[in-house]
């Protein structure tokens, strides 16, 4: 397959990436080689670090206009 390269890069056609949501790209040896990644599994797991952070009592409250101001 030929492709024509433009200022905006390529089109390839989908077609060639039938199922694959992702792909690495990379160079070697002067040739660009795209990969198929796997995707990641790794799931966020909510309330894993509960109580791990505390906020003071003065968290909400308005900053002095020295630190706005850049005044040590």
């Amino acid at each position: 397959m030929k492709v024509k390269v433009t200022e905006q890069g390529i089109t390839i056609p989908k077609e060639f990436f039938e199922g694959v949501e992702e792909v690495e790209i990379r160079r070697e040896n002067n040739w660009i080689v795209m990969v198929p990644t796997k995707p990641t599994t790794n799931q966020r797991i909510l309330g894993l670090h509960t109580g791990s952070i505390q906020m003071s009592e003065d968290f909400d409250q308005l900053l002095p206009d020295e630190f706005w101001l850049g005044n040590p």
